[in-house]
């Protein structure tokens, strides 16, 4: 962040509006040309190991030609923070400039700090009485200097070395022009909320939205800031999280806002964002007003967003680091080749929103890593955007599985106190009572020596859960989870969704209609089997208005009532359904009588002969039990196993 001196903004005085005064990210803008040239002096000021003295001159020379003193002097501190200044003498790098001067002098001043240096040309005076002459003063640094062995020149360099205006810079990390640029917008904004009152954050991502909100979150809590979540009116779905300090804060506005300020980098991890904020400002004439402070990602594309960083960098060809930095690189000055955004701007480790996924515990990756075996058509996503409790506080669930629309929020409490998992239990319970409505999911999964002690001793918030329809409390032991009784679970869910989807949206006897056609057309071609997947597929392209969601095969799993009426259509073509494949039964007979007299008995074989007439092997087995064949197994491996057919 750079100081509030520097900040650079206008008023709209009649809108209550305020807004920091960004530079573009085009390589091309009068900005660029104002951070390349900065850039160089940096650059020259290190490679000749010039004074922070000299650095500040030439710094004044830029201000003088550019006219903008606050961009200059804001670039300049961004810069100046990825500096190490140390005294010339305790620089060790090797320059052709100072080679002679260190290979002579340094191993007999290395031991020497500039204090004890003053301290003995000040004990030198005292005995040769106060230097109030050239000549005198000349004579009392050559007696230190003749003590110290060496030449009177280093004795005066070594004597004030430590004076910040006569540091050199140690180690610098140059950046491209660009990048500079974009951090110093984002440290314009963040200035800008040092007298920041409230701060509205609404953020979107298409992934690992929960770990960048925990993030925020615990932010806001390691800051004692307060903050209370809200449903976004304008986005289904979507939260609005308002954050603001003590109720002091008129009092501590620059130390709240300070602290708010240091949420922005957060929240620029997220694919899209936008804050609003109330700015307290003291006029000319002492008065406090408050403006408005509104930025997005996307209305500020061109200033603040690290895709158009990227963009603009890789279109010039310029690689982050910055121009100079090939040739410092062949004179061995580069301490740290990788340009990243320094620390005290940005609380994270890789700007680029490259997230990875973690897990906080090996049963949370157990279940991830098992969940993703059963391919049930759920997706599966670690810690999704939070809930809200009744308290308007936020509750990340560990994942949330989703599947034509419904979400299933899913949380893993391991073995903890039990005065935590009472606090989690009642956080639970006020997120299920906020969100009470037939399309609300939970399944709870407990540590069991957990869940036994609070059933013992807790048990008003948990049975006010257990009695709930839309919520799953199962046990584990040993990172053992039962999937026996969360997929049941998830088919319940399926089934209620394709019931009130089918109702709601198909036009049932219009469907049963079309298929009947498209069966009808089936039995007199040539084709020999067709499955319902198939029989979707047209029935879709033949009926345009049936929703895209429409899955045939999936609706005659869950409905009872609609597969016996499908089924029944089937039997008046006179075909028969194995599965989810319709077979012409003349071809069904035709497949059986080869079998038959073949004499094929092998299990293998049999398969190989079905999947020659193009039949999926998902439904080899049923079919031939279908046909009439006993399988005599031997083990697991069907090339082993036997095939009888029995005339019953």
């Amino acid at each position: 962040m750079i100081s509030s001196d520097l900040l650079r903004y206008k008023i709209d005085y009649k809108n209550k509006k305020i807004h920091p005064l960004l530079c573009p990210l085009d390589h091309n803008s009068a900005e660029c040309q104002v951070s390349i040239k900065i850039i160089e002096i940096f650059n020259e000021c290190y490679n000749n190991k010039s004074s922070k003295e000299e650095l500040n001159y030439m710094i004044k020379l830029l201000e003088h030609t550019y006219k903008d003193y606050k961009l200059v002097r804001g670039l300049y501190s961004i810069l100046e923070k990825k500096c190490t200044f140390k005294s010339v003498f305790e620089d060790d790098r090797k320059t052709d400039v100072h080679n002679n001067f260190f290979s002579s002098k340094k191993d007999r001043v290395k031991k020497l700090i500039p204090a004890d240096v003053r301290r003995m040309v000040f004990e030198e005076s005292a005995l040769c009485n106060i230097a109030t002459t050239e000549s005198k003063r000349n004579e009392i640094i050559g007696a230190v200097s003749n003590k110290l062995e060496i030449d009177t020149g280093t004795t005066l360099r070594l004597m004030w070395s430590d004076l910040e205006e006569n540091t050199v810079i140690y180690n610098f990390d140059s950046p491209d022009p660009l990048t500079l640029l974009f951090q110093y917008n984002v440290s314009l904004i963040q200035t800008l909320l040092f007298n920041c009152l409230k701060i509205e954050i609404k953020i979107d991502s298409s992934k690992s939205i929960g770990l960048i909100w925990k993030e925020i979150l615990r932010q806001v809590k390691r800051l004692g800031l307060m903050y209370w979540l809200e449903i976004n009116p304008d986005k289904t779905g979507n939260i609005i999280c308002t954050v603001e300090g003590a109720s002091s804060v008129i009092k501590l506005t620059e130390r709240y806002g300070n602290s708010i300020a240091k949420l922005v980098p957060l929240i620029f991890k997220a694919d899209d964002w936008c804050l609003k904020a109330d700015i307290l400002k003291i006029t000319n004439n002492g008065n406090k007003t408050i403006y408005d402070f509104e930025i997005s990602k996307r209305l500020y594309s061109d200033k603040i967003s690290f895709e158009t960083l990227k963009a603009s960098i890789s279109k010039h060809g310029q690689p982050i680091g910055g121009k100079n930095n090939a040739e410092k690189r062949a004179n061995e000055t580069v301490y740290n080749t990788k340009s990243t955004i320094n620390n005290d701007l940005f609380f994270m480790d890789n700007f680029e929103n490259n997230i990875a996924i973690s897990y906080d515990s090996n049963i949370e990756k157990t279940f991830a890593q098992k969940f993703e075996l059963f391919s049930n058509g759920w997706s599966i996503e670690r810690e999704p955007e939070p809930l809200i409790s009744k308290s308007k506080t936020a509750f990340i669930s560990d994942f949330i599985l989703t599947k034509h629309g419904n979400k299933v929020m899913v949380e893993i409490i391991g073995f903890w106190t039990s005065e935590y998992l009472e606090r989690k239990i009642q956080k639970i319970a006020q997120v299920i009572e906020n969100y009470n409505n037939d399309n609300f999911y939970m399944i709870l999964i407990v540590n069991f020596e957990n869940l036994a002690m609070y059933e013992t001793n807790h048990t008003h918030h948990l049975s006010g859960i257990r009695n709930r329809s839309n919520v799953l409390i199962i046990s584990y032991k040993n990172e053992n989870i039962p999937f026996k009784e969360i997929i049941p679970f998830l088919k319940a869910i399926e089934k209620k969704y394709m019931d009130k989807n089918f109702e709601d949206k198909i036009d049932k006897n219009k469907v049963l209609q079309e298929i009947n056609v498209i069966l009808n057309k089936f039995r007199g071609s040539s084709i020999t089997h067709i499955t319902l997947r198939d029989l979707n597929e047209t029935l879709k392209s033949n009926q345009k208005e049936i929703d895209p969601s429409f899955d045939l095969e999936e609706i005659v799993e869950n409905n009872s009532e609609f597969k016996g009426l499908i089924e029944g259509i089937i039997k008046s073509h006179g075909l028969i359904i194995v599965k989810e494949t319709v077979f012409k039964e003349t071809s069904v007979k035709e497949n059986c009588k080869e079998l038959r007299d073949k004499k094929i008995e092998n299990l293998k074989d049999a398969c190989d002969f079905l999947t020659l007439k193009r039949i999926s092997d998902r439904i080899q087995i049923d079919l031939l039990i279908f046909m009439g064949f006993k399988i005599f197994w031997n083990g697991l491996d069907y090339s082993e196993s036997k095939i009888v057919f029995s005339e019953q």
